[in-house]
């Protein structure tokens, strides 16, 4: 063994003598074969305890130390850690190549079921999870009345699941954990009038509900039967009466009243009367009807003025036969008397006389035919003699005996009106004259001009100050020559003789205070002291002034006397040059007459025919 060794196949130079090789025999080599956990958790790997040479068979072991992995199932033996080299089932033949060989242990990874307990809500398909994975957390379950709260490890749901941060490790069952609802319960007075509907409550899913009562809940003329879970009669609900009680839904309840409609009573009183008394009427809230009529009713010395609330008629009114729209209370009616009242008509020196008419007190009169007076015309009727003061069919009622007086106006040929007075037996203009025309229609002279008022001859009129806004109350200027043409008056009057100033002075108590009774009163147009003055015959003179004419060296056409005095054309001629006039002045109540010559301004004033 200590000679030159030679490796079988090399080569060597030959010597000069016989070389003889010896063949040097070694033991066959021996080989192991180990097993690895290959990231096991638990257990032990097997161990084989025998040696190999080269080719010899070897049987795989099992898994006899029970090597786990946690989340993971042992399947086999490879020869690569990563299960990609040869695979050994357990009691396989291994046939062994001249290493040591290694066989790593082949883990599945486990798979759980995770499972949803819903709890009662709807159902959810269980998954399958590999070991250490996370899931999704799934579509919310819904149940009836419930919120749902989340995932949970128990099932009194002490633990949340965290699904961003937990994985599975094994069989998972979650539970589903929930919060019961509440739901409002409203009460809706549905049109009431009056009093407060109950508080709305809230109440959980399921549990029992006692309805409230009506408390002082009020309708006009309806009655409050019960509760409803629909508005209209129309709809079919659920009533509830106060303290029934229902299980609460899953949904807001709202009860609406129910309201039953009144029905109320018209009763008839005669309260009086004699007749046949109207049956009574019962009548739904609301309701039209007609009332009665007046049927026979009757009372002496009182008409029928309809219906009223109170028997003295000091409440409402309703026309007999009107329709009347009940109210939320009965009604009783009392007959509404209105005595009669005597209305006497004073046609004030027309005819024919007026008949007297009954009126009931406070109503209208109905308005008789109309009297004539001649050469006028009828103005109305009016509340006193001295017609000031109209009285209006339509809207003036009557509350005590009243006597109506006719007015009378004449109108002149341009329409003017003037108001008519009746003294004694004459009939007078009330107003002085203010026509420009004649009545024949043709012009009078207007003298605006003071020269035109020297000419004796001169036929023509003015207004005071030559101002159009003297023509009322004043009324026109006129020269004595106008009065002379027989012209001047409207048809059916004159410009008064002196024999007829006389007759008004006579009866008003003699010139000395006739003019204060003929004068109007106060100081409107008069200026003071407006001595005496009455206006009792109602001439009502106003202080129109004059206008002069040439008289002497006395300047023509120079107004005076406005507030001052009043003065009238007679027609009657004193001389050819010269005519009467009468007069009244503010400081005395006397009558007086003066000649003028006819080419002086003075008022005129005419009595009828």
């Amino acid at each position: 063994g200590s000679g030159t060794s030679y490796a079988a196949g090399a080569t060597f130079t030959m010597a000069a003598s016989d070389v003889t090789l010896y063949a040097r025999w070694t033991a066959n080599p021996t080989y192991k074969v180990l097993y690895l956990g290959n990231g096991s958790t638990g257990g032990s790997v097997p161990v084989d305890e025998g040696t190999y040479e080269a080719g010899d068979t070897v049987t795989v072991k099992g898994n006899t130390g029970n090597l786990s992995k946690t989340g993971h199932t042992f399947t086999v033996w490879n020869t690569a850690s990563n299960g990609n080299g040869k695979a050994y089932a357990v009691g396989s033949t291994l046939i062994k190549n001249a290493k040591t060989d290694s066989l790593h242990a082949i883990w599945v990874i486990d798979s759980f079921t995770v499972s949803f307990d819903v709890q009662g809500g709807t159902s959810i398909d269980p998954l399958k999870v590999a070991y250490g994975s996370k899931i999704t957390a799934p579509a919310e379950p819904s149940r009836t009345g419930y919120t749902f709260k989340g995932w949970y490890k128990e099932e009194d749901c002490t633990n949340t699941w965290n699904f961003a941060t937990e994985s599975v490790k094994g069989v998972t069952v979650l539970f589903a954990k929930w919060d019961i609802n509440s739901y409002l319960l409203t009460y809706d007075g549905n049109g009431y009038s009056g009093g407060s509907v109950p508080a709305a409550v809230s109440r959980p899913y399921s549990s029992e509900v006692t309805v409230a009562a009506f408390g002082n809940l009020a309708k006009t003329g309806y009655t409050i039967v019960s509760w409803n879970t629909k508005k209209t009669s129309q709809e079919t609900g659920v009533d509830y009466a106060p303290g029934d009680k229902f299980t609460m839904p899953a949904a807001a309840v709202t009860l609406y009243a129910r309201w039953q409609i009144g029905e109320y009573v018209i009763s008839y009183n005669l309260n009086g009367g004699s007749g046949t008394t109207p049956a009574s009427q019962t009548v739904e809230y609301q309701e039209t009807v007609a009332l009665a009529t007046a049927g026979n009713l009757q009372r002496a010395g009182y008409v029928f003025d309809g219906w009223n609330t109170n028997s003295g008629g000091t409440g409402t009114t309703y026309a007999a036969g009107s329709d009347y729209t009940m109210g939320a209370a009965d009604l009783p009616l009392f007959a509404k008397w209105k005595e009669l009242t005597t209305v006497t008509f004073d046609a004030n020196g027309g005819s024919p006389s007026v008949q007297t008419r009954q009126a009931a007190q406070g109503n209208t009169v109905e308005q008789p035919s109309q009297p004539s007076f001649t050469a006028c015309s009828f103005a109305g009727w009016y509340k006193e003699k001295e017609c000031q003061n109209k009285w209006n069919f339509s809207s003036d009622i009557v509350n005590a005996a009243v006597t109506l007086y006719a007015k009378w106006i004449v109108k002149d040929v341009e329409d003017n009106e003037y108001d008519v007075v009746i003294i004694g037996d004459q009939v007078w203009m009330a107003e002085n004259l203010r026509t420009t025309r004649y009545n024949d229609g043709s012009a009078i002279s207007h003298l605006p001009d003071s020269a035109s008022w020297d000419n004796m001859d001169t036929a023509g009129y003015c207004w005071y100050d030559n101002k159009i806004s003297n023509k009322i109350p004043y009324g026109a200027l006129y020269t004595g020559n106008v009065v002379f043409t027989g012209k001047l008056a409207p048809i059916g009057w004159h410009v008064p003789t002196s024999l007829e100033w006389d007759t008004l002075a006579e009866f008003l108590g003699g010139s000395d205070v006739a003019g204060g009774k003929m004068k109007e009163t106060g100081t409107a147009h008069w200026n003071s002291p407006n001595t005496g003055a009455t206006n009792s015959s109602g001439f009502t003179a106003v202080p129109a002034g004059s206008r002069s004419g040439k008289y002497f060296s006395l300047p023509a056409g120079v107004f005076a006397n406005m507030g001052l005095h009043a003065s009238w054309w007679v027609y009657t001629d004193w001389d050819d040059a010269y005519l009467q006039n009468y007069g009244i002045s503010n400081d005395a109540t006397t009558l007086t007459v003066s000649n003028l010559t006819k080419n002086y301004g003075r008022s005129v004033r005419c009595v009828r025919d």
